[in-house]
């Protein structure tokens, strides 16, 4: 699934005219009618796992509790030995990179702070 952002700059502007824009269909793009939703930016733009306003961007506080709960379940997982601690890094590694962005130090070091990786000895 891929999603545009599409900004216009009309301050008045409530109606959303797609054939204004190039054609997307060049692009294999639709536009459907029933999901294109017009909002103000002040309220926010959802993208990429962040809300998007004009000052600032904030991770969706979904997205922390759910990386909390899978840093949980590969914490489960490598004591199991179901997986490598390479692959708990690159996921771990992965989750930083996209969340370090925005000033999510806090988040990070109670998420990671919160889980220890330890394998049990058989």
């Amino acid at each position: 699934m891929n999603s545009v952002a599409l900004l216009l700059c009309r301050l008045h502007s409530k109606r959303f005219c797609p054939h204004h824009l190039i054609p997307m269909s060049q692009f294999r793009l639709t536009i459907h009618q029933e999901r294109a939703q017009v909002h103000p930016v002040g309220e926010g733009l959802p993208f990429l796992g962040f809300m998007v306003y004009p000052d600032r961007r904030r991770l969706k506080r979904r997205k922390g509790v759910a990386y909390a709960r899978r840093l949980r379940q590969m914490a489960r997982q490598y004591a199991d030995g179901e997986i490598s601690l390479d692959q708990v890094s690159a996921s771990v590694q992965g989750w930083i990179n996209h969340v370090r962005y925005r000033n999510t130090i806090g988040l990070r070091k109670a998420l990671l702070g919160a889980v220890s990786f330890t394998a049990t000895r058989e």
